[in-house]
Formats: structure tokens, sequence, C-alpha cells
């Protein structure tokens, strides 16, 4: 949600105004808020950058191609790759901006605490999927280190992408995990 700074801010406000402790669970949802905006921006940067060299990468194949009759080798290989990292790379920047698509027509004529507990709930759905999803992720990752299994064309071995989107499901995870922490606070008060 886009609201997550603007929660945080008021969050820190509160603990300020009451005598500078704060509860347990405010001050585990700053240092996970911190831990989760760091780990993603770089996740992030990285999917930047990735995305620009598959560009670069795209051009000069079609160049080599139509110019010089000579396109790069590997040039679908490494374009797959990369989408794959890019796309798996970006999901938890994408979670933080509040970038995903919601359909919350109803949603928003509950009350307020019912919306914060709904949001709860579907975050914390959300977050065991996205567990779930990198855990099996890495156990398909130790398979293809295993199995020793290579792209066609250039010989990249497949288990470095998977453990790479396995980064990125884990940035995923993290995301979530900081929504839901975030609208429990908000649920608790609200109440």
């Amino acid at each position: 949600m886009k609201k997550s700074s603007l929660v945080m801010a008021k969050l820190d406000s509160s603990l300020e105004n009451n005598s500078g402790d704060g509860s347990l669970l405010i001050r585990f949802s700053s240092s996970l808020d911190k831990l989760t905006k760091g780990y993603n921006r770089i996740l992030h940067g990285l999917s930047c950058v990735l995305l620009f060299a598959m560009m670069f990468l795209t051009v000069f194949d079609v160049l080599g191609r139509n110019l010089f009759n000579s396109p790069i080798l590997g040039t679908y290989e490494l374009t797959g790759f990369a989408l794959a990292i890019t796309v798996f790379f970006s999901l938890g920047a994408a979670q933080l901006k509040g970038d995903h698509i919601e359909v919350d027509f109803l949603f928003k004529k509950l009350p307020e605490r019912a919306q914060n507990v709904c949001n709860a709930v579907i975050y914390l759905i959300l977050t065991l999927v996205v567990l779930l999803t990198s855990w099996q992720l890495f156990v398909y990752a130790q398979r293809l280190l295993q199995g020793n299994n290579v792209s066609g064309d250039l010989g990249i071995p497949i288990y470095v992408i998977a453990f790479l989107t396995t980064f990125g499901a884990i940035g995923f995870f993290l995301s979530l995990l900081n929504s839901f922490v975030q609208s429990v606070v908000k649920a608790v008060r609200a109440g």
C-alpha cells in the first residue's frame, strides 16, 4: 500500500509521545520496515540494471541481425533469464510502493477497523503463500544444481537463475510480512 510510509511516520511519532519506549510490535514493525526497504532497494536497483542490459542486448542483436546478418549468440536465453530475475527482483519493491492491482470497491465501504483486520488476514495468507513459494524455489534450485542442468546455447547453469529468483521471492515475502505487521499495528491502534 502507498500508505506504508505514512503509517510508519505516524507510528514513529506515537513512539516519541509514549515516553520513547513503545511496544515490542511497533519496534519490530519499524525494524522490519527498514530491513525490507533496504533489501528491496538493492534488488530493485539490480533489476533496473538488468532491464537496461536487456534493452541494449536486444537492440544490438536486432542491429547485428539486420545490418550485418550476424545475430548475437544466446540473446534469447540471456533475455529470458534476465527477465525472470528482473520480475522476481521487482516484486518486493512493487509491493512496498503499492503498485500491485487491488480490487477494493466493496472493501472501502467497510469500517476502518474491519479494513485493517481484513488486510491483516489477506497479508497473512499472501505471506504464507509466498514463503512456501520461496521455499519451493530454493528446493527446485538445489535439484537443478544436483542435476547439473545448463542452458542450450550458452551452457549457463540454470540453478544460478533459480537461486537468484529465490532471493527476489524472499524480498517479496519480506514486503508482504511488513504489510501484514503494519496492518496488525493499525488494527490494534484502531481498536
